[in-house]
């Protein structure tokens, strides 16, 4: 694995130093050395390629938007004016252009998606209706973005609709905003924090390869060796059975990925081995697995 530390610019139309302090401060490898460009001015400092903070190359430059102070006609829109869905398109496409021009200065652009906050109803059940709602052109300018980012290369989006998920109603809170232009509560931040640290991680290859799992209250509940392969809490009209098999699954899907299984355990290798060839609820099969280390010696 790589430790080196990984440099990258903060750039938002927002205060963004929480997020600052919770990637500077994050203890898992790697650490980021972040520079945060002056809120507000997020065009200016993507085009002004000869501004001090791009006089070095950076790992990565995270731009963060709000969608109503990046494009004009979509504000105009959180303010129920009647604004054609191509303009606001048209804007995006400049703000992508403007996302270009700092290509040459950062290896890596990562771009948050855009979400409005939870506490704007728009125009309520017909908030989904075509050319009207505020939701349905959000969602319309996130897909456009995703599209027209590709072309922009060694850029990502991050799906930060995610983060707002998992924050809930702590994602907003409006004091913050007019006490220090801070856009999102805490729990915001460090989801963000957690999903930047993953990305800047893939981009340099230091994902995990292997998962390498225990057999007794792990892939199935109870202890094979005293229970018997029949009488494992495994699949069948049990909610432990039944989350063992969704674990199963969970772990079969990251094969899909090119991830590999092991199985590290003490037990009897041939009971073991038994269980899983022989138990009908069982999802992976020894085939799942790339190794296996079963036996009673200490596995550390």
């Amino acid at each position: 694995m790589n430790n080196a530390a990984i440099r990258g610019v903060l750039v938002s139309d927002f205060n963004i130093e929480p997020l600052y302090g919770y990637l500077k401060n994050d203890e898992q490898a790697p650490s980021i050395i972040p520079i945060v460009a002056p809120f507000g001015q997020v065009i200016q400092t993507l085009l002004d390629t000869d501004n001090e903070i791009w006089s070095e190359y950076h790992d990565f430059a995270l731009v963060w938007t709000r969608p109503e102070s990046i494009l004009n006609s979509f504000a105009r829109a959180l303010d129920f004016h009647c604004v054609q869905t191509e303009d606001i398109l048209a804007e995006i496409d400049d703000f992508v252009s403007a996302l270009e021009n700092i290509r040459p200065r950062v290896k890596t652009i990562l771009v948050p998606t855009w979400v409005i906050p939870t506490f704007w109803h728009g125009y309520g059940m017909i908030d989904m209706r075509k050319g009207l709602g505020l939701v349905n052109t959000l969602m319309h300018m996130n897909l456009h973005l995703a599209e027209k980012i590709e072309n922009v290369q060694n850029a990502f989006l991050l799906n930060s609709e995610r983060w707002v998920r998992v924050a809930g109603e702590d994602a907003f809170n409006p004091k913050l905003w007019y006490l220090g232009k801070i856009a999102f509560g805490n729990k915001v931040f460090k989801e963000a924090c957690k999903d930047i640290n993953s990305a800047l991680q893939g981009i340099r290859g230091d994902t995990r390869k292997i998962i390498i799992v225990d057999l007794d209250e792990t892939l199935w509940g109870g202890i094979v060796g005293d229970a018997g392969w029949e009488n494992l809490r495994l699949g069948g009209h049990d909610p432990i059975g039944e989350a063992y098999v969704d674990f199963q699954k969970a772990l079969k899907s990251f094969t899909n990925r090119g991830i590999l299984l092991g199985i590290a355990s003490k037990n009897e290798e041939s009971v073991a081995l038994e269980a899983i060839e022989k138990n009908p609820e069982m999802v992976l099969k020894i085939d799942d697995f790339s190794c296996w280390k079963i036996n009673w010696d200490d596995k550390a």
